[in-house]
């Protein structure tokens, strides 16, 4: 199967990778220095100054200040930032006062629909597409789904099994991700896939690949970038230079057109409603079309448009199939592949 080349790493010249690297690094130290000048210091929260640890991954860089400077301590990342491990302030912070902490940190700029993906959104938008999403992941439609795994179980354990009867290595993460893959394209959008023990088809290729893969130079410069989201959106969405870009190119072009097919084919039978797929992809087209049904009526009724019942857009329903890929793929396989290595580790338990 040939596959569209992968967006690559493939500097011009080792000259203008340097004058583009300085560049950036520049704009960030000048945006954090003249336009990130508030402080933690009036809100009584002791403020450090990040110097080497600007460049640190962000979870060696936040164990690492905790370690040195208390149990919490704030951060300019190009807004304020706190970081504590006090467990009662973190209680007050995502219980007491949850309300007023709907908001992530979220890391994500790309023109892709991902960012509409639910994990990404904050505020009322986050609100709307919860309701709206919340539905489709119930008990009942859940059971369905179990159907799907005890199959792919057993085509799984059919692989394992020639593997072991080979006396091969067993290429334990290709596995897993072949198995995952095969779940959420059935479960989700109710596509058969047949790559498991075999290559990878496209399905199962740009799940692996949903996010961009960087050399370690232009990591590093990420990591900073990373930090000022304003100079990121900037660089990524105002300018469009696909390299800021955290997903990748050809893999959003391939979901895109993927599911926005499948929309398209799925409406047509949430209309007709007969022969409905049972699968999450399905449940979503239904919310969305039984919010626009409501946002019509409520038009009908000339009422006020800030009472309007809020729906889904075609580009919202593409962003929260790509989260569904993106949530399941990557955390299962790895999780898989860890306890196949500990059950091959431990026979007993096995």
């Amino acid at each position: 199967m040939t596959f569209m080349d992968m967006d690559a790493d493939l500097s011009p010249s080792v000259s203008v990778s340097l004058l583009l690297a300085t560049s950036i690094v520049l704009l960030y130290l000048l945006y954090t220095n003249l336009l990130g000048k508030e402080s933690w210091e009036k809100y009584g929260v002791k403020q450090i100054s990040l110097g080497r640890l600007a460049l640190a991954d962000f979870r060696v860089l936040t164990s690492t200040v905790v370690a040195q400077h208390g149990d919490t301590v704030g951060l300019n990342l190009g807004r304020l930032t706190l970081v504590t491990r006090d467990l009662e302030l973190a209680k007050q912070v995502m219980v007491k006062d949850s309300k007023y902490f709907l908001d992530r940190m979220s890391t994500l700029v790309t023109r892709s629909a991902m960012e509409t993906g639910l994990f990404f959104l904050g505020g009322d938008k986050w609100r709307s597409v919860r309701h709206l999403s919340t539905p489709s992941f119930s008990t009942g439609k859940l059971k369905h789904i179990s159907k799907n795994i005890e199959e792919s179980a057993q085509k799984l354990a059919t692989v394992l099994e020639e593997f072991a009867r080979n006396q091969t290595l067993l290429p334990v993460k290709h596995i897993t991700s072949q198995y995952t893959s095969e779940i959420i394209a059935r479960s989700a959008f109710g596509l058969r896939t047949d790559c498991l023990g075999k290559e990878d088809d496209e399905f199962t290729y740009y799940s692996k690949n949903m996010f961009r893969i960087r050399g370690k130079i232009y990591d590093k410069i990420m990591h900073l970038i990373f930090r000022s989201k304003k100079l990121h959106i900037f660089l990524s969405k105002t300018l469009g230079i696909s390299m800021f870009d955290m997903v990748n190119k050809n893999t959003d072009k391939y979901f895109n057109d993927l599911i926005s097919a499948l929309i398209t084919q799925r409406v047509e039978l949430e209309r007709q409603g007969t022969n409905k797929p049972t699968d999450l992809l399905q449940s979503l087209v239904a919310a969305k079309l039984a919010g626009d049904k409501e946002v019509a009526e409520h038009v009908s009724g000339d009422q006020s448009s800030e009472n309007l019942p809020k729906t889904m857009s075609e580009r919202d329903l593409v962003g929260q199939s790509m989260l569904i890929i993106f949530a399941g793929f990557e955390t299962t396989a790895s999780t898989f592949q860890m306890c196949l290595y500990m059950m091959a580790k431990h026979p007993d338990i096995q």
